[in-house]
């Protein structure tokens, strides 16, 4: 829900639906939240011993989520901090993809690795999704790796029934297909605000400060848009495929 409220506030760009977002995030962070780990429930002020492999799949999608809409630099940090915890958890190093509780745990009969995406994604295609997501916006190829593991993971196991793997499916789109990545090297953090409100919903930002490598045209905050492999001159204004709008710092 709380990425579903993010997204919809970058369609939208009605605020209401940013603040219930981060409004839950932070009663997560507060009250599921450890030092290193998730706690899969919480109530009257106790919380359970234990989270589950879609526990933290699903909260790394969430932080994802919230630094796409905010642009907040500290999301991102903990997205990668939960998606580095889930692997060292939840992998199976032999055999690939991630159980649904922690590998060593020796109280269950069985610790089944769940594939099939029904109402709920499985948190094994919601990792490959989070693994993309990652590579996409750091370029970390520690990111590139892992998606490619989980991939040959869940190919074989979605090879006979497609349907029944549709986020695993999305994953390998988005890796294959990969929206543009704009850097934007921000003048003054008072930009950042009209950059949030015009960027293209479905994109890979990076947001920086001026460098030699990323240096400002025109004393201007400067959006550097790359796309297959292939990217644009630096420029002040962008403007974005079946979209008349003009995005433009001023």
């Amino acid at each position: 829900m709380i990425a579903a409220l993010s997204m919809l506030y970058r369609v939208s760009h009605n605020e209401k639906y940013l603040q219930a977002a981060k409004t839950a995030q932070s009663f997560i962070e507060k009250n599921l939240c450890g030092n290193t780990g998730l706690y899969a429930s919480y109530r009257d002020g106790k919380r359970s011993d234990k989270a589950f492999l879609d526990d933290y799949a699903f909260y790394t999608a969430t932080l994802i989520e919230m630094y796409n809409s905010t642009l907040d630099k500290s999301y991102l940090e903990k997205a990668e901090r939960f998606c580095n915890e889930t692997v060292r958890r939840f992998s199976d190093k032999q055999n690939g993809g991630f159980y649904l509780c922690k590998a060593d745990d020796d109280e269950l009969f069985m610790n089944p690795r769940e594939t099939y995406d029904g109402a709920i994604p499985s948190g094994n295609s919601v990792m490959a999704y989070n693994f993309v997501r990652l590579y996409q916006i750091t370029e970390n190829e520690k990111y590139r790796e892992l998606a490619e593991k989980q991939f040959e993971f869940l190919s074989s196991q979605a090879s006979d029934y497609p349907a029944g793997h549709s986020m695993f499916l999305l994953a390998k789109l988005m890796y294959e297909n990969p929206p543009e990545h704009i850097t934007v090297a921000v003048k003054d953090s008072t930009d950042l605000q009209s950059v949030k409100d015009n960027i293209p919903f479905f994109s890979n930002i990076s947001v920086v400060s001026e460098s030699k490598e990323y240096h400002l045209i025109n004393d201007m905050t400067t959006y550097y848009v790359c796309k297959d492999y292939s990217c644009m001159p630096p420029t002040n204004t962008i403007t974005h495929e079946n979209q008349t709008k003009r995005i433009e710092i001023k």
